[in-house]
């Protein structure tokens, strides 16, 4: 798995774990939605998303993105655009406008028709729906983020990490889950420590209420792979939903110990307080 891939997992792991310590409003999503959401009534395309991530800009902060968007048009090879396109992205990663973000990661991908390159916007799009608010705003990440995971799998047909991040990603937006289910047991079969399918079949479990199975597929991966923090904070969810409240201290300090973040080690702090508090 090469640098840029890691940043893929790294990106749709944390958003999906942070919904437990974090709850629906997490650090990611407050006050980040509200100006995307309103283009669901202005059209749903991308130019309507990027007008209303703009508008919610700071004036010094507008004044620092156009000269960038002007420069833009001037360039023309392929390379340079795609670098200066990344960095437009990056930009808007830091406002958590992942929309926006992921509309420049794929028009660079297009350029320089590279597989990580479309998995990172997939990853985006994928971020904005679960953060989304709006359900047509949803619908729309989610078939984004669908085309760009399937052209990096057209570019890279055998790559497993690839095949599992499509396989969630049509469980979570298909009115037939269980197909990308059956596809993420199918790489399962095939490498049984596959680390991406299996991460998503024991979040897809918590999501579902089987928490059981869900605390035996971490505590695989934990064995399989212990330097692997978000293992340990779905043990510690999965172990507080069916009120192992024990376990699911260790497991939270467990992960607080592989986490560098120190706004997440706070609020995880937080609220291993509050199981604390809530034990006889």
């Amino acid at each position: 798995m090469n640098k840029t891939q890691l940043v893929v997992v790294s990106a749709c792991v944390a958003l999906g774990v942070s919904i437990f310590v974090f709850g629906k409003k997490t650090v990611l999503t407050q006050d980040t939605m509200a100006p995307e959401a309103v283009a669901a009534s202005r059209g749903m395309d991308e130019a309507a998303v990027l007008d209303i991530a703009q508008s919610g800009l700071k004036p010094e902060e507008t004044d620092k993105l156009k000269p960038i968007l002007a420069a833009l048009d001037t360039i023309n090879q392929p390379a340079q655009r795609a670098g200066m396109l990344r960095s437009i992205a990056a930009f808007w990663d830091t406002k958590g406008q992942y929309a926006a973000s992921a509309i420049y990661h794929l028009q660079a991908a297009d350029l320089l028709k590279e597989a990580p390159l479309y998995m990172l916007a997939g990853s985006r799009f994928q971020a904005a729906a679960e953060m989304a608010n709006d359900t047509l705003l949803r619908n729309f990440m989610f078939r984004k983020a669908v085309v760009a995971m399937e052209s990096a799998a057209s570019i890279s047909p055998d790559d497993l990490d690839i095949k599992a991040d499509l396989a969630n990603v049509f469980v979570l937006s298909s009115p037939q889950p269980m197909q990308g289910i059956q596809r993420l047991l199918d790489i399962v079969k095939q490498e049984p420590k596959h680390l991406r399918a299996n991460v998503h079949l024991a979040r897809l479990a918590i999501t579902s209420g089987q928490n059981d199975k869900a605390i035996e597929r971490y505590q695989n991966l934990v064995t399989w792979y212990p330097a692997y923090a978000d293992a340990y904070l779905g043990l510690g969810e999965a172990y507080y939903n069916t009120g192992q409240l024990e376990p699911a201290i260790r497991n939270l300090e467990q992960y607080k110990g592989l986490v560098r973040d120190e706004q997440i080690i706070a609020q995880v702090n937080e609220f291993i307080a509050k199981i604390k508090s809530s034990t006889p």
